[in-house]
């Protein structure tokens, strides 16, 4: 091949033809790089990427357009205090599940989980008041610090299955996240047992090898804040009660998908991601919107239950669209479904699938049929001028359980 090369190079300056020599260096090139390619990768080994290569999907990108927006932050500084710290992770998890079995089992499922659960905690984060207890003025002055501690909260507590692989490396020698990123090629399995205490102490290592000094110094503008971190990631949750809850829903909702949250957008893309194999399976297009659809409302149920037993909803207010009467629990429809789409930052267009998703629950009185109209009067002799909601009736047990419901509204009452 090289000889040919070289022969009609010859020609081609003697007949001085540059178009074709040109075209001989290209060749040239492209043989030139065949023999002198990368030997194949070993079978059963994975090629690390750096951070920003794991991150590079489109539905990853979302997260992370999630991420910064939640953070009320410039770009400059969110890159700081949260895309670099959060890279440092991807490229330590690399292409690894996050369990052996379950939720997000699949390659690269470890990061898809990690996401998930970041993009959740700092979405539910709003509905919370933090720091707990404290003025007004005092929480809208360190609302971007605090948002700053549930974010770190819940990716550190990401890293946790990493203390459940062993990983060796193409050289046959062993790799610990504690080194840093991988460099080689790599493969790995899981680890049979790991202690909780030996869990924890490696994940808070990893900790604080990953966030940089300038985030420590930020959340330390704060003390109550990285106070708050560092006991969370100790695993007193019992001193750190709403950032602990707030995590563990998020991991709740992160399992629920088992893919980025960010990746619900709309209807269509939703669908487009279930109707691909259609003709190969012979599934209707009402049957992949029943599928869709029947998650968002497990997702709502859940949320709406959080709600009124920590009083992140607004309960008995006129404002309110949740009220207590005559043993049920009121929601206001469709205010309801718009408060709960606006507040996990999905499209306002989800409405009619999120309530068709929340009717086949069946958790509503629907005796009369699925909706009641209660009247809203201006005082509690219900007598007088009133204001008239739609909404579902549910009985009270069924979102409070053992949990203390409060009184009834006093000026509303059931058609």
């Amino acid at each position: 091949m090289v000889k040919i090369i070289i022969m009609l190079t010859v020609r081609a300056f003697q007949n001085g033809s540059v178009s074709m020599y040109n075209l001989l260096k290209k060749l040239a090139c492209s043989s030139f790089q065949e023999t002198t390619s990368k030997p194949s990768l070993v079978q059963g080994y994975h090629m690390p990427h750096s951070g920003e290569e794991l991150l590079s999907s489109p539905e990853r990108q979302r997260c992370l357009q999630i991420l910064w927006e939640s953070s009320a932050l410039p770009s400059a500084f969110f890159k700081l205090y949260y895309l670099c710290p959060l890279e440092q992770c991807v490229a330590l998890m690399q292409s690894f599940p996050y369990a052996s079995s379950g939720p997000y089992a699949q390659l690269g499922g470890m990061v898809d989980a990690m996401l998930g659960m970041v993009t959740s905690a700092v979405r539910i984060s709003k509905r919370h008041m933090l720091p707990p207890g404290a003025s007004p003025e005092l929480q809208a002055e360190q609302c971007t610090v605090w948002n700053g501690v549930v974010f770190h909260s819940a990716l550190m507590k990401s890293l946790t299955p990493l203390c459940h692989l062993i990983v060796e490396l193409e050289s046959g020698q062993y790799w610990s996240p504690l080194e840093g990123p991988l460099k080689q090629p790599y493969r790995f399995r899981f680890k049979s047992e790991l202690s909780k205490e030996r869990e924890r102490a490696l994940t808070a290592i990893l900790t604080f090898r990953i966030i940089p000094p300038e985030v420590i110094a930020w959340l330390n503008s704060c003390p109550d804040a990285l106070e708050s971190l560092a006991i969370q990631l100790l695993g007193l949750e019992a001193d750190s009660n709403i950032l602990d809850s707030i995590i563990q829903e998020a991991s709740s909702v992160a399992c629920l998908y088992n893919k980025p949250l960010s990746s619900v957008q709309t209807e269509n893309s939703l669908l487009s991601d279930m109707t691909s194999n259609l003709n190969e399976q012979n599934i209707s297009f009402s049957d992949c919107e029943q599928k869709l659809t029947k998650n968002l409302g497990e997702l709502f149920w859940e949320w709406l239950i959080h709600g009124c037993r920590n009083n992140t909803l607004e309960i008995n207010k006129p404002s309110g669209y949740v009220h207590l009467v005559a043993g049920f629990v009121f929601i206001r429809s469709p205010h309801i479904f718009h408060h709960f789409l606006a507040e996990q930052g999905l499209q306002p267009e989800l409405k009619g699938a999120l309530q068709k998703a929340f009717e086949k629950l069946g958790v509503h009185r629907n005796d009369r049929g699925a909706m009641f109209t209660c009247q809203l009067y201006q005082d509690t002799t219900k007598q007088g001028r009133y204001i008239k909601l739609n909404g579902y009736l549910i009985v009270i047990k069924k979102i409070y359980g053992d949990f203390p419901s409060g009184e009834d509204n006093a000026n509303i009452k059931i058609q």
